[in-house]
């Protein structure tokens, strides 16, 4: 028997096929993934992009809003605006009933009824819309019937400034009427305030809060120190002019008890200055300033005064004080003027050349309707700086004496009565200055 050939193993070649098959299936496999992840990124950046898109579709969205708001407003801010005014202890309001939508014109609407025995119930209809319409009153009307509503105002009393001339020379400049013998220069005693107020600090002005310009203002000048100036001269001239045809006076006999007139308590007084010293007080404000600003505008000076003094400052050590100011006494008209239409009667009949029209016919029943309403008392006295009544009550000397109506005979006519127009001088003991603030604290606030 021949040997067996035993055949020799070769070297498995299967195994480097497979080798290379698992070699490119894993390359596969990783292309694979590097596509997937590519994907991925890819889809990753699309939902971005969009996102970003929604998030751009909602601002421009929220634009698109604001701008239609500010539209509206816009809209809303272009319409005729309610008459605002200051008041007393507030601001006041007119707020109209009425809608203060202009009226149509006559392009835009056209009249469809008319009834004049009634204004309001006017019908309109629109041309483009067709639709009915309010005629809406003149603006002449909606004041005549307006109602006031008070609003509250914040004040600051603060020092005078330069800023403030012109509105306390203004104020100023009422006090003394002109005289051709009689030299009195509003600016100048201004100038004396406002330069007392830079070099002492002392001086206070009135102001609604966020507002630079005054209402009012109160300061005190040292007679001894500023009687050679011009006006202070011509200021003094004018009250010892009208001292002597005062129709009224009063003297205390405890303190005065050798002066006989009152011309010569305010002579020796003044003439005395220099051992007793003299403030004469400035004070004016707008009339429509709440009475609760007085108390404070008051004290605020007293403090201020007393600080000084501490500071040994000279020309503050007040002994007496030389208050001028003006007041109403209440009064019935004259023949002339109760055969005389009221004023806005007259006017009304000036312009239509004597025949009164419906509008003046509303204004002449509503001022009978006024006319008919309980009368104020004859003799009343009405102050227009509530302080002036409590300084009178202290005062150890005062003298009335009439103003005359610059329009003609009579007094002034106001809403429910007549007014004479009196000025008042008077003086004041330093020593009653407290009980004054007391006063001013607990009565003026409710007058």
């Amino acid at each position: 028997m021949g040997k067996k050939v035993t055949k020799k193993e070769e070297p498995k070649k299967v195994s480097k096929s497979k080798t290379a098959v698992v070699e490119k299936s894993s390359k596969k496999e990783i292309k694979d993934k590097v596509s997937n992840a590519k994907k991925e990124q890819q889809t990753k950046t699309k939902d971005v992009k969009q996102d970003k898109n929604s998030n751009n579709k909602k601002i421009e969205a929220k634009k698109d809003i604001k701008k239609e708001t500010k539209k509206e407003t816009s809209k809303k801010t272009n319409e005729p605006k309610k008459e605002t005014k200051t008041t007393t202890a507030t601001t006041t309001t007119k707020s109209n009933n009425k809608s203060s939508v202009p009226p149509p014109t006559k392009k835009q609407s056209k009249k469809v009824e008319s009834d004049d025995s009634d204004d309001d119930d006017d019908v309109v209809m629109s041309e483009e819309e067709g639709s009915e319409e309010e005629i809406v009153p003149s603006s002449d009307e909606d004041q005549d019937e307006s109602d006031f509503e008070e609003i509250q105002a914040d004040f600051d009393i603060n020092p005078c400034g330069e800023a403030d001339y012109h509105s306390i020379k203004n104020m100023i400049n009422r006090l003394v009427p002109y005289n051709a013998n009689i030299e009195f220069v509003a600016g100048d005693v201004t100038d004396l305030i406002i330069e007392q107020a830079k070099k002492k600090k002392f001086g206070r002005c009135i102001r609604v809060e966020g507002s630079e310009d005054p209402y009012g203002f109160y300061s005190i000048l040292n007679h001894n120190t500023y009687k050679s100036n011009a006006s202070i001269k011509g200021y003094l001239d004018y009250i010892k002019l009208k001292l002597d045809s005062a129709e009224s006076s009063y003297i205390d006999k405890k303190l005065f008890k050798k002066d006989s007139s009152i011309s010569s308590v305010f002579t020796n007084i003044l003439g005395n200055s220099k051992k007793e010293e003299v403030g004469l007080i400035f004070s004016e404000r707008f009339l429509n300033i709440p009475n609760q600003l007085v108390h404070p505008l008051y004290q605020f000076i007293q403090y201020d005064i007393e600080l000084l003094n501490e500071s040994n400052q000279k020309g503050f050590d007040f002994k007496h004080y030389i208050v001028f100011s003006s007041f109403g006494i209440t009064t019935k008209p004259n023949e002339e003027e109760e055969e005389a239409p009221p004023p806005a009667i007259a006017a009304a009949l000036k312009q239509s050349g004597g025949a009164v029209g419906k509008k003046d016919k509303k204004n002449q029943a509503k001022i009978v309707e006024e006319s008919q309403q309980p009368q104020v008392e004859e003799g009343l006295e009405v102050y227009q700086k509530i302080e002036d009544k409590y300084f009178k009550q202290y005062a150890s000397a005062w003298a009335i004496f009439n103003i005359p109506y610059e329009y003609g005979k009579g007094s002034k006519w106001t809403l429910y009565s007549n007014l004479n127009r009196k000025g008042l001088v008077m003086l004041i003991p330093a020593t009653k200055i407290q009980n004054f603030l007391t006063d001013l604290k607990e009565k003026a606030i409710f007058e």
